[in-house]
């Protein structure tokens, strides 16, 4: 089964995809990249940043924390009103779930078989 994001709009949830927290695991990505792109190594320490957001990605139908609904594939947002709420919402989640493959291949979360 793929991996999927918690998509509850509740604040109790801690894993879902309006979590704060989660912000910082694109921040960190960005900073990675940049150093990759000018050919800079990129410390260990670096990639472990990574590590305590695998926890959002999660197998099953339901979160582990809340028991609301993953969402393990993308719902197209191009017919949305770019200044609505679900445009936001689809598009974080699009954001998110577009990171999968690169954590993958940095052996952050583990391949699905």
């Amino acid at each position: 089964m793929p991996k999927g994001i918690c998509v509850s709009e509740e604040n109790r949830c801690g894993l879902s995809f309006r979590n704060h927290e989660i912000s910082y695991l694109l921040e960190r990505l960005e900073v990675i990249r940049a150093r990759e792109l000018r050919g800079e190594e990129v410390p260990q320490e670096f990639i472990g940043y990574l590590r305590p957001f695998a926890r959002y990605f999660q197998d099953g139908a339901f979160c582990l924390d809340c028991g609301g609904a993953l969402q393990t594939t993308t719902l197209p947002n191009a017919n949305l009103d770019r200044n609505g709420d679900e445009f936001r919402r689809r598009s974080d989640i699009i954001r998110l779930l577009g990171v999968l493959p690169e954590l993958q291949n940095r052996g952050i979360i583990p391949y699905d078989f």
